[in-house]
């Protein structure tokens, strides 16, 4: 049976020239698969079974096209949400959200606060039935806080270099425009005593009677020291304001001091005092005294240790008695002894717009 084999093998490779080529007389006639199969069938002797017949399926010379190459797919990329640049927090001497300003369109006075985007001043009225002191005592606390140290000023009655012609408390204030004011050191009543005033140098000598100075600087920091201590050749170059009136309340450890031995105002008197907390932060206190059944006023370490409760770390006595006045809102606050009287000069709080 093999020749028979290689007779189909032979047939179907015919059929495969005569379809790939031409002879130089007569295109051959391209044979179809079908058509060699039935020739190859016809030439096979009849008596091979059809189980031992071997058909060759011809291949095709083309090569197998591809399918087209696809770029890969880009991976999803999120679009970036645009977000808000952060708004700057106001600089200043204290933090914006610690001093509780607001911004200037939103300022508000109330009847005993003042909020603005430079001030919050909140004052509060206390009258103490002889529980905390030794006896009848109203006095007036004002928690202030500043962005800038040129918001908290002072003003003479005519002018720091003159010791005449005194003022009320409430003269000065209005004429200044101030929100707050207090008394002050009463600068005029020596003829030398160390005027240094909103950054401005009046004198540097020192007066004998009183004993201790308080320095606020420009940086909103404040300190005390004695007149013994104190040096002019090396006084500070940024001093905003210097007082000598006193004394300090507080030791050098930043405690009440308890004891003021000499001193002629140490029994029970009107007070005004300034109090330091930290640089921004600071305390008005004025105490109404000598008026039977109101209020008697305070001993000098009563004062102190108001002064330390309300969480000064710094704070010193400026002039009180008829002198202690606290202004506010376009009046006196307090309830001054013989209506108050004239004085050379004031602490006030200017609103400044930056």
């Amino acid at each position: 049976m093999k020749p028979f084999v290689k007779l189909i093998a032979l047939l179907i490779a015919l059929m495969l020239l005569a379809a790939c080529g031409k002879t130089e007389n007569a295109p051959v006639a391209e044979a179809t698969p079908d058509a060699a199969a039935t020739q190859a069938a016809e030439a096979l002797p009849s008596d091979v079974p059809e189980d031992e017949l071997v058909v060759a399926t011809p291949q095709s010379t083309e090569a197998p096209s591809l399918p087209p190459t696809l770029p890969p797919t880009p991976e999803p990329v999120e679009t970036p949400v645009p977000t808000e640049a952060p708004t700057p927090e106001p600089s200043g001497l204290i933090d914006w959200e610690k001093g509780g300003f607001v911004p200037r369109e939103e300022t508000k006075q109330e009847e005993l606060s003042y909020k603005s985007d430079n001030l919050n001043i909140t004052i509060t009225k206390y009258e103490d039935d002889k529980k905390t002191f030794s006896d009848l005592a109203v006095y007036f606390v004002a928690d202030i806080y500043i962005r800038d140290i040129e918001c908290l000023r002072t003003a003479a009655s005519n002018s720091f270099t003159s010791h005449r012609n005194n003022q009320t408390v409430r003269k000065i204030a209005e004429r200044e425009h101030a929100i707050l004011a207090i008394s002050g050191d009463y600068f005029g009543h020596n003829k030398h005593s160390l005027v240094i005033r909103n950054g401005m140098t009046y004198d540097l000598k020192t007066r004998s009677d009183f004993t201790d100075l308080c320095f606020l600087y420009k940086d909103g920091t404040m300190e005390t020291m004695t007149v013994d201590e104190y040096d002019a050749s090396t006084i500070r170059p940024d001093v905003w304001q210097a007082w000598q009136f006193g004394p300090s309340l507080f030791d050098k450890e930043g405690h009440a001091i308890q004891e003021y031995p000499g001193s002629q105002i140490n029994r029970w008197n009107p007070r005004c005092a300034i109090g330091y907390i930290e640089p921004g932060h600071y305390i008005f206190v004025t105490v109404d005294g000598r008026q039977d059944h109101y209020s008697r006023g305070l001993w000098l370490y009563e004062l102190a240790q108001l002064m330390e409760s309300l969480g000064c770390k710094v704070a010193y006595n400026l002039d009180g008695g008829e002198t202690a006045v606290m202004y506010w809102n376009g009046g006196v606050l307090n309830r001054p002894y013989n209506g108050g009287r004239e004085i050379s000069d004031i602490v006030y709080l200017i609103d400044k717009q930056n």
